[in-house]
């Protein structure tokens, strides 16, 4: 296997952990922020808790896609420039973030977008190595890659 890839992938399952962690302490703060305000009568706090809760799942969507992706790249290096090329998405989860879970949520973001610029840094690379991938395979993995990221 490519060590770009495999350095890649540790990359990846790293973000996965810090997103993990991330999530884990989102759903801390999410149920005390609800218990707290709902044993003083404020919804208001109460709602912003399960805002907290609902991006903590998400975040642990985040984790779970990271850590499998971290996987599939070493069987099959297809797909990742077109996966890590886009910045929009990060920007997104930044943004969710940083409105919701404060300086915590920033933490993982920022792991994104090292993983993001590691990528684009050796993007000739990595779509050589899908190129030679492919032409070994005898065949373009890249219809089933994009509809995966859809």
């Amino acid at each position: 296997m490519n060590p770009l890839v495999l350095q890649l992938s540790e990359k990846i399952k790293t973000e996965a952990t810090v997103w993990k962690i991330i999530a884990v302490l989102q759903v801390v703060i999410g149920l005390a922020t609800v218990i707290i305000n709902i044993s003083d009568g404020e919804l208001e706090g109460g709602l912003y808790g399960g805002l907290i809760i609902l991006i903590a799942v998400r975040n642990f969507k985040i984790s779970g896609e990271d850590l499998k992706f971290s996987q599939e790249i070493i069987k099959c290096p297809v797909g990742i420039v077109t996966k890590y090329e886009p910045i929009f998405p990060l920007i997104v989860d930044l943004a969710y973030n940083v409105f919701v879970g404060g300086v915590i949520g920033v933490v993982a973001c920022a792991f994104g977008f090292m993983t993001r610029s590691f990528v684009v840094n050796n993007k000739q690379a990595f779509l050589e190595i899908e190129s030679a991938f492919n032409s070994t395979n005898n065949f373009n993995y890249s219809n089933q890659i994009n509809y995966q990221n859809q």
